[in-house]
């Protein structure tokens, strides 16, 4: 591919990667000579069978895509590749020329330029609205991948029977029983998970306090998603 068009999605669009499916990119391009009427004939390309062909690189997992055009007699024609991991599609101009529309090359402007003359004669932006002119739909599932770690947190009988919330004072003194043959009491409401260094990384909030004394001791599950 001499002159190629280089589709960059943004990260809202593939999230982590592009999904890799059968036909699950897919790509139509309106590739009507004429300039006024450029959908009136439609270019479809895909990654024909993607779950089984893709290629693994060290720009991650790419496949090449086809094109398809019964006007122009073209079936399964190799016009460029889609990177699944990076989010970026490649395609050859040449799918804008007659051998991709069986008619006469695709006029991109109003001063009938044609895509090889848009690129070398033309701003970036104006190639760019000579191409998405001829958008027709672009599809494909996006995929977003998820790391869980499970962490368990016991609190002993001994431990956490104590709150260190200001309001758990009175006269500045901790308010822990009114009968000193009671035992003391808590309500948990947060776990806190701590580096080594005993930095505070992450915290979980429970649907609900639990009442914690000296009588029983807790362990709580925990899941970081990240």
């Amino acid at each position: 591919m001499q002159d190629i068009l280089v589709f960059n999605f943004a990260r809202l669009l593939t999230k982590d990667q592009i999904q890799i499916q059968s036909n699950g990119f897919q790509m139509k391009l309106g590739v009507g000579a004429a300039y006024a009427t450029p959908f009136s004939d439609i270019l479809l390309i895909q990654d024909n069978n993607s779950t089984n062909s893709f290629t693994n690189s060290p720009a991650g997992r790419f496949n090449t895509l086809f094109a398809t055009n019964a006007t122009a007699g073209k079936s399964n024609e190799a016009v460029g590749l889609v990177f699944y991991d990076a989010g970026v599609a490649i395609l050859t101009s040449s799918v804008f020329s007659s051998t991709f529309n069986g008619a006469t090359d695709c006029v991109m402007n109003d001063t009938a330029k044609d895509m090889e003359e848009v690129l070398v004669s033309s701003s970036i932006s104006h190639s760019c609205d000579a191409f998405r002119r001829r958008v027709d739909n672009i599809s494909f599932n996006n995929t977003t991948e998820l790391n869980s770690t499970i962490y368990f947190c016991r609190a002993g009988h001994n431990e956490f029977n104590y709150s260190s919330n200001p309001t758990y004072t009175t006269g500045s003194k901790l308010r822990v029983k009114t009968i000193k043959t009671d035992d003391p009491v808590s309500f948990i409401t947060t776990v806190g998970l701590y580096s080594p260094n005993n930095e505070l990384l992450a915290v979980g909030k429970l649907s609900e306090p639990l009442r914690k004394d000296p009588t029983q001791p807790f362990t709580l599950r925990v899941r970081l998603d990240y």
